[in-house]
């Protein structure tokens, strides 16, 4: 009764920009079955710095599939071109799933804000994939999305 919300936080490969940039999905679609999981995301660009200097991407799905070493570039530009994808994850229908499931079971409310944000750690269309060291290239977002997340958390009891 107590919980007020549940966020996602992960980081996936973009297809849709750079190596740092932030993205936070309306919806996941699983690859090989075409099943979409909606999400209302209660994280949005506001959330994040006005001098945040990477991209924010917004509006399109995350595509969840069971492994990213078995992804070749024909399958995911399919994807990000006529789905609109915005990265390639591996975990988010589970979760997504799992509260669903858990608000149609009355174990929590209606109510209860979602919040999902990847940051990108690779790009595969570009050929910048975890091969190449992130450096330090992973700590603005990170902390962004972290601080997102901690905003949100303690904006809710207002």
């Amino acid at each position: 009764e107590k919980l007020r919300s549940v966020f996602i936080v992960g980081k996936a490969g973009t297809l849709t920009g750079g190596r740092g940039d932030v993205m936070l999905p309306s919806f996941f679609v699983k690859q090989g079955t075409g099943d979409v999981y909606r999400v209302d995301n209660c994280l949005s660009r506001d959330d994040f710095p006005k001098d945040f200097p990477f991209r924010i991407h917004t509006g399109g799905p995350m595509l969840t599939v069971d492994g990213t070493f078995m992804q070749n570039d024909d399958v995911l530009t399919y994807f990000r071109d006529h789905w609109g994808a915005l990265g390639v994850e591996m975990e988010g229908i589970p979760y997504v799933r799992a509260v669903a499931q858990a608000v149609l079971r009355g174990r929590i409310s209606k109510k209860v804000s979602v919040g999902v944000a990847y940051y990108a750690s690779d790009a595969p269309l570009q050929g910048d994939t975890l091969s190449m060291p992130l450096g330090d290239t992973g700590l603005v977002p990170v902390y962004a999305v972290t601080e997102a997340v901690l905003q949100r958390i303690g904006g809710l009891d207002q």
